[in-house]
């Protein structure tokens, strides 16, 4: 989802989060409102924030993350996709 966070959760405990921001195409470069509802498709997407909780590391949690937010971008339409 656009400007919100995707976060990996077991038991009440956060083990990873990061930030998938779509960006439509007549928004390159940035140009679009702030607050405008996330596209349902975009060529255009930007990963941000990854970070794991440091008693998770090393486990494949960080590695999950990224590829379910991979997935979901490609769901999305998404053909590049940058930090």
């Amino acid at each position: 989802e656009r400007g919100l966070f995707h976060v990996l959760e077991r038991d009440g405990q956060v083990l990873a989060c990061a930030i998938l921001k779509l960006i439509p195409s007549n928004e390159l470069p940035a140009q679009g409102a702030a607050n405008a509802p996330p596209p349902a498709r975009a060529e255009w997407a930007e990963l941000g924030c990854l970070a794991v909780n440091p008693r998770f590391r090393n486990q494949g949690r960080g590695e999950a993350m990224l590829g379910y937010l991979q997935r979901l971008a490609l769901t999305r339409g998404v053909r590049n996709l940058f930090c």
